[in-house]
Formats: structure tokens, sequence, C-alpha cells
């Protein structure tokens, strides 16, 4: 599954950066904030197993451990005696190895900090082809943390990385196994993504739930932010480090299930549920109010004037509150007029900024299956 993840336009291009880095014979540091989305050594691998002449090689790492160490017993054999860092970059066994390596706190970033800057000196006189080249995954650490760039060491956050096609990707991914008809499989795809915001793994969670789950998804964050220690340990706002904030598209995104405990989690739930809806919502309501003046032209005598004095000319400019208006007295089915309240219902709520619940949205997606209209 997550192999589809780092295929994604942004994921992938994240994923070219490290290894274009590699590349061009720089050791590179990998930043992730907590609860990243998994497989990202398993997607950097396969890109560089496509050079012959590197060789991937995943160097465990324990707590507290040096560079040195876990360097020297991962590839010399336990028991190895401690070489300097000089040695390790000479010996012929590190030869054209791409090294990765997590550490397992970031407040032991420092210690690993010095190490990476020795190790990239010692090792900068070797041929780009030759040169053992460090991968640092550090987990947790904030960007203002974080090293520096230099010539010799690059340093690649997960932070900005997402657009909206991304996760709109991802969710249609994760919504693949479900027999849905396309209305319910639009709603529920957007849901996905206005709720998840820029956390896949958040999304995947999600897209267990019911539509009913997704519309009052208070349980489903609050057991993600439970399952995060989120709910007794409550992430500080705008914390990337902690995987509770990102940016897609230049917007401030906070992640919904760190926030869920705040007393306005309410209101932000409620922001994004109506987002969601009105993006699948209006498209339609607008196609099958176009549909409807089609059908009952013939029943729709202009100039039809309106509260507050306007008049309008053409059927056309008929929006759904005034054509519903004017085809209760049409003779139209009452499936087709069942509709057409349901739509004007709908629209009316979401224009006043108000999501729809459950049980109105559901009689509303039979309603709209049930008629000859959609399938025109």
């Amino acid at each position: 599954m997550w192999r589809y993840w780092w295929s994604l336009s942004g994921p992938y291009g994240f994923v070219t950066e490290i290894v274009a880095s590699l590349r061009a014979g720089r050791h590179a540091v990998v930043l992730l904030p907590q609860h990243a989305p998994p497989g990202l050594a398993a997607a950097v691998a396969q890109e560089v197993e496509q050079d012959a002449a590197w060789v991937w090689t995943r160097v465990p790492v324990t707590a507290h451990a040096d560079g040195p160490t876990a360097l020297g017993q991962t590839l010399l054999g336990a028991g190895t005696p401690a070489r300097s860092v000089a040695d390790l970059v000479a010996h012929p066994t590190l030869r054209g190895r791409v090294l990765w390596l997590e550490i397992p706190a970031a407040r032991d970033w420092p210690d690993w900090a010095a190490f990476v800057t020795a190790f990239a000196a010692a090792a900068e006189p070797l041929a780009v082809i030759d040169r053992p080249l460090l991968l640092l995954s550090v987990t947790g650490l904030a960007s203002a943390a974080g090293p520096e760039p230099t010539r010799l060491v690059s340093v690649c956050p997960w932070r900005e990385r997402l657009d909206d096609l991304d996760m709109q990707q991802w969710a249609a991914y994760l919504l693949r196994p479900l027999s849905l008809n396309p209305v319910e499989r639009r709603l529920r795809r957007e849901l996905l993504v206005a709720l998840a915001g820029f956390d896949p793994g958040c999304a995947h969670r999600l897209s267990a739930g019911s539509l009913e789950d997704l519309l009052h998804p208070h349980a489903l964050l609050a057991a993600c932010a439970a399952d995060r220690g989120w709910l007794a340990a409550p992430p500080a706002p705008r914390d990337w480090a902690a995987g509770a904030y990102d940016r897609i598209n230049g917007q401030d995104i906070d992640h919904l299930a760190a926030q869920c405990a705040a007393p306005e989690a309410a209101a932000q739930v409620e922001e994004r549920l109506w987002r969601a809806q009105m993006t699948v919502f209006f498209p339609l309501i607008e196609q099958l109010r176009r549909r409807l003046v089609a059908r009952y032209r013939k029943h729709l005598h202009p100039p039809f004037d309106l509260p507050g004095g306007r008049s309008i000319l053409h059927p056309e400019d008929l929006e759904i509150g005034p054509l519903n208006l004017l085809l209760s007295k049409a003779p139209i089915s009452w499936s087709r007029s069942e509709l057409l309240t349901r739509l004007w219902t709908l629209r009316n709520a979401l224009a006043h900024l108000t999501p729809m619940g459950y049980r109105e949205l559901k009689e509303l997606l039979l309603t709209i299956e049930r008629s000859d209209l959609w399938a025109c």
C-alpha cells in the first residue's frame, strides 16, 4: 500500500530529491515529523538500487549508539575494535555503499551531527563512485534545530511536499475496494482529504469508517489522537516536528486529531465538513438544475418576478430555489419533485456555511440514485 503513496507526485519528488543529492556525491539528512508516512526507506532503496554502482545498506541504530560503533558492528562484524571515522571511510567494505541510518530520538541528533560532518570530510577525497554516502533519517527534530545544508551534506525536510492532488489520489486509492455509487465515492474522497489534511496515515484510518462516521468524525479523530498520545499531551500549535502541522499549496493546515480536545475543535471540523460538501454538491446541484430546466422548459414562462423586485428573463438563469417554487405548480413526477426539494435544502444550508448531517445526505444520495436525471 505505501509503495503507492511514495509513487505519487509530491512524495516521489521528495524521494528523487534525496537520490539526486546522493548522485551528486552529497550525504543527506532527512528530517521527518513524528507519525510520518512509512515506507520512505524502501522507496529510496528502490531508486538507489537501480544504479549498479551502489550497494544499499540499512544500518541498525540503537539508543545512544554513536556512528563509528553502529557502522563498525554492522559492516565489520560484532566485536570489531572501535575505529576512527577516517579508518571507517577508508575501509574497502564501505566503498560504494549508501548507508541508511534511522536516528531513534531527536535528542541524539547533536552527537550524530558531529559524526556526519567528520564522515563527510573524510569521504570527500574519494571519487563519487567509491564514496560511502550517509543517509540519515531523523524523526521529530524541529526544522529550526536541524542542520544547515553544506557543500557536502544536503538537508531534506518532509515539509510542504504535498498538494491537493496527492491527497486526492491517495484517498481515491484507499476507497477503491469499496462498492459505492459515484456521488458517495466522491463525497467520501473529499471528506478524507478535508479531515486528514496532510496526513496519509490518518486518511487510511478514516477510510475504514462509514459515511456516517466521516460526517460525524469526532470518535475517529479522538481514536487517532489517543494512538499518538495527543489526548494526554496535545502538541503545541503549529508543531511540525510532532506531526501536528504542515502546509499544502501555501496554506497552513492543523491536524484535526491533534486539536480534537481543544474548545475550537468542533468549529474546525464543521468548517472542513462544509468545504468537502461544497466541493461535491455545488457542481452537482448546478448540473441537475440545468437538466431540470431543460426537461420542464415548456412549463417555465418568463419573465419570472422574484421577491425583492428582481426579474429573470431566461429559464436558464433560474437558481435552484426559484426553480423549486415554480415547478411545484407544474406536472412534475414525485421523484423529481423530491430531488428538487432536497437539492434546494442542501444548497440553502451550504450557502449559509452549514454542512448537512448524515441522515439528510443519505436520503439525498438515495434520491439521486433513484432519479432518471442522474443517468442522463
